[in-house]
């Protein structure tokens, strides 16, 4: 039930607005004077405040101002005599939402609150979407119409625990997102628990995910709890679940379906209680046909699905990030702050970034730690013009190339996760040497494993 104050020194037409209004369903607070409409205010609280123009004392126009200066959210229409259309001139430049003209219908009058309970709501939705997008926007940068769709996506997922499959490709965020889900949503104070399937054995993961027992294979010399568990009430996000063997496919499907499941070497059947998040760069569908994913599974995790725009798609988002990168790789470093070029950010919109956000990230840390001027020059790799994102490289040529290689290498590594093996495929090389490589540049710290 909304609540109207009105406000007039006439107690007849007080009565009158107030009878009408409350047969209309509405609750109504009176004033006699100005003076007291701010005291009701002071201790009520009103959507909207109906009051008359000419007053004994404080005057309408007055009372407009201390209650906007007081709480600009309430609504006020303000009543005055036909004669003085310049007075209701002034009450809406000073913030009025409008007027009504004296003598006026009753029926009019409320037409007015109802649009002027309208706006309000608008308005209140508004603030409230600015907080969810700021929420999001701690860790996740972009506005544009796509990522606008992201966060609305993630608004309406978070306070559902039902299982998600987040699509994009590599690069796009899929982590952020499932993040976002699980600290938006009524369960933030619960565990989120990662699990990178990729990255581990198979035999490995399937310990890792479910646990095992107290000597279950060879190395297992205490029971171990699983992903599963630690996620318990909570959130357990599964990346790159399309690596998943189908051994393991299995049992993800009998958890899903039945929310329990044996430790390895375990008879104990454990019950779970917990939202699954997964994510794919691949099209699993595809997987599917091919019999490479299982069909049941692959409906199980795919309840609901969020798609994660590739950076070619919110090309308006670039200057947002590069801003956001350069500051954090500034401030890691202990450098001034840095800025791009017209001419580097126009290069940088019009680059098809197939490591998304990712390579955007390197690039600018690239720039950053190879930076002396304030005002940076960089083009990506990927460009027509093969300008390389290091214009500050200095020292002979020996110097260089190992910058490069440098670069390189834990490019490689930031974009496989440290994982070494994913890391030297990538690189063209053998394990071996990219942990030369490694221990000479004195990369271990972004490794998975050590060298």
């Amino acid at each position: 039930m909304s609540t109207i104050l009105v406000v007039d020194d006439k107690k007849d037409m007080r009565e009158s607005i107030q009878k009408h209004l409350e047969d209309s369903g509405y609750r109504i607070l009176t004033a006699a004077s100005a003076e007291a409409a701010l005291e009701v205010l002071g201790r009520e609280k009103a959507e909207v405040v109906v009051t008359d123009m000419k007053m004994p004392g404080m005057n309408g126009l007055e009372l407009l101002q201390k209650i906007k200066e007081k709480d600009n959210e309430v609504q006020v229409i303000v009543m005055t005599a036909f004669g003085t259309v310049e007075n209701a001139v002034t009450a809406m430049r000073g913030g009025a939402y409008d007027f009504v003209l004296k003598p006026f219908s009753m029926e009019g009058l409320e037409l007015k609150i109802k649009n002027c309970l309208q706006v309000g709501s608008l308005k209140g939705e508004n603030l409230r979407l600015k907080d969810e997008l700021s929420q999001f926007q701690g860790k996740m940068v972009g506005e544009s119409p796509a990522m606008k769709q992201v966060y609305d996506n993630i608004r309406r997922l978070s306070a559902a625990k039902t299982t998600i499959l987040i699509e994009g490709e590599s690069g796009t965020g899929k982590e952020l997102a499932a993040q976002a889900i699980h600290e938006s949503g009524p369960w933030k104070d619960a565990p989120f628990i990662r699990v990178h399937c990729a990255a581990l054995a198979q035999n490995l993961l399937e310990s890792e995910l479910f646990g095992h027992e107290k000597g279950a294979f060879t190395g297992a010399v205490q029971r171990k709890q699983g992903r599963f568990e630690l996620a318990q009430g909570g959130t357990l996000f599964l990346d790159e679940i399309s690596e998943v063997a189908p051994e393991i496919q299995v049992k993800l499907l009998r958890v899903l379906q039945e929310r329990e499941f044996e430790r390895v070497g375990g008879t104990q059947t454990l019950k779970v209680d917990l939202r699954v998040i997964t994510a794919t760069n691949k099209n699993l569908k595809e997987l599917v046909e091919k019999g490479v994913f299982r069909e049941d599974l692959y409906y199980r995790l795919n309840v609901v699905s969020l798609r994660m725009p590739p950076l070619r798609e919110r090309p308006d988002d670039i200057p947002l990030l590069c801003e956001s990168f350069l500051d954090r790789f500034c401030r890691q470093m202990g450098k001034p702050s840095r800025r791009l070029s017209d001419m580097s950010l126009k290069a940088l919109k019009g680059y098809a970034w197939p490591g998304n956000v990712r390579e955007l990230q390197n690039l600018m840390e690239r720039a950053v730690v190879f930076s002396e001027k304030e005002e940076l020059e960089v083009v990506p790799e990927g460009n027509p013009n093969d300008i390389k994102a290091q214009p500050a490289l200095q020292g002979d040529l020996s110097q260089t190339l190992d910058q490069l290689e440098k670069a390189l290498i834990l490019q490689a590594l930031q974009e496989t996760h440290g994982v070494q093996n994913q890391a030297a495929k990538q690189l063209g090389v053998s394990r071996s040497a990219l942990q030369y490589k490694i221990a000479k540049y004195q990369l271990e710290e972004y490794c998975r494993e050590k060298p």
